[in-house]
């Protein structure tokens, strides 16, 4: 997606992300966007390296969608992770693992699931039939 320290997209990278923000504009989650690098060291005189690049890989592709209409504001999070998670983990220095992902993160968050050895409170009997305040039955 990206050539070697750099974070400027190759073509297919970009003809991929306009596909990618005609989905993102229909749903309404907000995202998250996750820069990556290969472990070929890079290291500047002024000491950007793979750690800088890894996050400006994510702003870079934050600006791009905001350029193809999508509101700053369904951006949440921005993370650079450098060579940390791989997706070629049999190679670190593939290219493939110079790349962004793209989650779409929850509307809600998750409900807590409770123990079911909690004790519960007593539930009163339910009737199926209305009850006849006369009668009591």
């Amino acid at each position: 997606m990206f050539p070697l320290g750099s974070n400027i997209m190759t073509d297919n990278a970009e003809k991929l992300l306009l596909l990618v923000s005609r989905v993102i504009k229909k749903m309404p989650n907000k995202i998250s966007i996750s820069g990556h690098t290969d472990s070929v060291p890079f290291v500047s005189p002024s000491g950007y390296g793979n750690w800088e690049l890894s996050a400006d890989r994510s702003l870079a592709t934050m600006r791009k969608l905001i350029t193809l209409g999508i509101n700053p504001d369904k951006v949440m999070k921005i993370v650079g992770f450098e060579d940390n998670d791989p997706y070629v983990k049999s190679d670190a220095n593939h290219p493939n693992n110079r790349r962004i992902s793209i989650t779409l993160l929850r509307e809600h968050p998750l409900i807590e699931i409770k123990n079911i050895n909690e004790e519960k409170p007593a539930r009163k009997p339910r009737r199926d039939k209305p009850v006849n305040p006369f009668t009591r039955k």
